[in-house]
């Protein structure tokens, strides 16, 4: 819960947290150094996104409240009642106020028909936060902005809007409106993220695969271009010094292939990260949905989030083998130039190594033993 509630690029407590496209979420003030770009790019999985898509993360914004206020009270410093100072021995969670008891008492008095919840701050500290957000979930009620004291209960599904029953009379009438009990209608939401979750962890385990390929191909090339680097120099060595200009030549084109293949493969190990993170991020953003959103936020959130989902489902991890190449040090003719030989590429298949030298003096080709076939993977 901790690392949820990080900003992705300080890695401080998020404050005014944004939700991207790729459903990472950052403070607004480490998003606005791209204040001027139409497009905001991720510091996580550098996933692109316009900035009119970017929302607020009100989960986020919620969680981090509940969170600061159960601090403030584990604290073990005496809180002041919000409405008079004086020491506050409970908490209301539909005010969202410490009271003293005087005050307390008065508030019992004023909203006895309103069934506000009050509980001691000694009861609170000993809380967990899931304890607390539990608590602080069932205690509050969701209020209609636009029908004082009236409850949200109900979900417009014409509208996309949460609304409550007076809503229902006034504003959004049948047939023209159709709705439903908004617990029956979030669940059936939470229900289906559930399930779109299992399926992005099966995508994780493609992705992670292909990844780890990717890896072990990459931590081979060293070794392969050393294998090659060997080879070369084992013909150097066995030629005379007119072709030695031309053994560091080869050993140049060797190195300016690795390295541009290298970055091809650097490319897609970043991409391939990129939506690993993406997945987590998604992950970790539906898990937290699920156990602690309320009805009005799973409400407002889900269409956003499903979309995001869904682009992210279409995404394929791709064949590694596809970067994979192969390259061949071929022998060479007679001309005096090319006595070392030179270095061939091939693309995802196997091919033969040989190095070989002539002798300048009696022009007789010497193949070395040390034959070895391998295969470059970029």
């Amino acid at each position: 819960m901790a690392q949820f509630l990080q900003c992705g690029a300080c890695f401080c407590d998020i404050t005014s947290p944004k939700l991207l496209s790729c459903l990472h979420s950052f403070c607004q003030t480490c998003l606005n150094d791209q204040d001027r770009c139409q497009v905001v790019t991720c510091p996580t999985c550098h996933q692109p996104t316009e900035k009119a898509e970017v929302k607020d993360n009100k989960l986020l914004s919620d969680l981090q409240s509940k969170l600061d206020i159960l601090k403030q009270i584990a604290g073990g410093s005496d809180l002041s009642c919000s409405c008079c100072n004086a020491s506050a021995r409970s908490m209301c969670f539909e005010c969202e106020k410490f009271l003293c008891q005087k005050c307390f008492e008065a508030h019992q008095v004023f909203i006895a028909k309103d069934s506000h919840s009050v509980e001691s701050l000694e009861s609170l500290k000993v809380m967990s936060f899931q304890e607390f957000l539990a608590t602080a979930w069932k205690k509050r009620q969701p209020y209609c902005p636009d029908h004082d004291k009236q409850t949200i209960s109900i979900f417009c599904r014409t509208c996309s809007k949460s609304i409550c029953t007076t809503c229902t009379v006034l504003m959004h009438k049948p047939p023209e409106h159709e709705y439903r009990d908004i617990k029956q209608e979030a669940q059936e939401q939470k229900d289906n993220l559930a399930k779109m979750c299992t399926v992005l962890c099966k995508k994780e385990d493609a992705f992670e695969e292909i990844l780890k390929k990717l890896l072990n191909l990459k931590g081979d090339h060293e070794s392969r271009k050393k294998e090659v680097e060997e080879q070369i120099k084992v013909s150097v060595n066995e030629a005379v010094r007119k072709v030695e200009q031309k053994g560091e030549a080869l050993l140049k084109e060797l190195e300016g292939i690795h390295k541009g293949m290298d970055a091809k493969m650097s490319k897609k190990l970043l991409h391939m990260e990129d939506v690993q993170k993406r997945i987590e991020g998604s992950k970790d953003l539906l898990e937290n949905m699920i156990k602690y959103a309320t009805d009005e936020e799973v409400m407002e959130m889900q269409k956003f989030v499903k979309s995001s989902l869904q682009q992210l489902q279409r995404s394929r991890p791709g064949n590694a083998d596809a970067l994979d190449f192969t390259v061949e040090f071929k022998k060479t003719d007679l001309k005096p130039l090319n006595l070392l030989g030179s270095l061939v590429v091939h693309k995802g298949e196997y091919c033969l190594i040989q190095i070989m030298s002539i002798d300048p003096i009696t022009n007789k080709v010497f193949l070395f033993p040390n034959i070895s076939q391998w295969k470059l993977g970029l």
